[in-house]
C-alpha cells in the first residue's frame, strides 16, 4: 500500500467514526494532518539513528553475537554486551573507542 492509498483510507476511517466532529475539522484534512506525523516520526527516527552510529545496522539483533574486541572473540549476548561498554553502540572503531576509554 502507498501512502496516498493509506491516506484514502484513513480520511475514510475517520470519517465513518465520526472522529472529525471533535474538532470540526474535516476528515480529509485529519488524515493529511496525520500522516504528516508518520513522515515527521520516521524522518526524526532516522536522523536518531544516523546520530547514534546505528544505521544500517539491522532493527533486531541476533540475541548473541560473535564480535572480536581487542583480540578475543565473545559470544556474549548483545546485553552484556552493551552493558560491559556503557551503552557504547557497536561501530567499525569500536576497538579504538575501547582502548580510549579505558585510557582515561
Amino acid at each position: 500500500m502507498n501512502i496516498i492509498e493509506f491516506e484514502k483510507e484513513l480520511t475514510t476511517l475517520i470519517n465513518k467514526h465520526s472522529i472529525e466532529s471533535g474538532s470540526d475539522t474535516p476528515d480529509f484534512i485529519l488524515s493529511h494532518f496525520l500522516v504528516g506525523c508518520l513522515e515527521a516520526f520516521s524522518s526524526t527516527c532516522k536522523q536518531r539513528e544516523k546520530w547514534y552510529g546505528r544505521i544500517g545496522l539491522p532493527a533486531n539483533p541476533p540475541a548473541t553475537a560473535s564480535i572480536n574486541i581487542m583480540g578475543t572473540t565473545t559470544g556474549k549476548s548483545i546485553i552484556e554486551l552493551y552493558k560491559a561498554t556503557g551503552g557504547i553502540p557497536i561501530k567499525k572503531n569500536y576497538t579504538e573507542e575501547i582502548k580510549e576509554r579505558d585510557n582515561k
